[in-house]
Formats: C-alpha cells, sequence, structure tokens
C-alpha cells in the first residue's frame, strides 16, 4: 500500500492505482465464479466464507455487518 503525507502531516493509508485494479477484477472475478456455479447458495457461501476470513485478520469485525 501507498504512503503519503496528508494535509495534516499524518500518514494517508490508500490504495494506488493498481491495487485498486486488481481489486475490483477480483470482485468481478467473483461474480463470474457466482454465475458460472452450478450451485450458486454453496459458491456464495463459499466467498463470504472466505471474504469474511480475510476480513477477521486485519481486525475487522464483521458480526454488525448483517442486511435485514
Amino acid at each position: 500500500m501507498a504512503m503519503s503525507a496528508g494535509k495534516d502531516g499524518k500518514g494517508d493509508i490508500g490504495m494506488t492505482d493498481k491495487e485498486q485494479a486488481i481489486s475490483v477484477i477480483s470482485r468481478y472475478m467473483d461474480l463470474l465464479r457466482i454465475k458460472a456455479a452450478q450451485d450458486k447458495d454453496t459458491e456464495i457461501e463459499n466467498q463470504i466464507c472466505e471474504t469474511k476470513a480475510q476480513l477477521e485478520a486485519l481486525g475487522i469485525v464483521v458480526e454488525n455487518l448483517v442486511i435485514k
């Protein structure tokens, strides 16, 4: 990840253009996997499980991220 000093002199952590492109390509590929899956529900559950593990590895709690 690229770091640069913001206006206040503190580090500004953001994604580079290449990192943004990789992220969007990954999301696009996930959607294609769902579309092509014979068992779409299982594919969606697998992707939720993988994404949850990635978020937790970054220290992000996902229990409160619920759509009702």
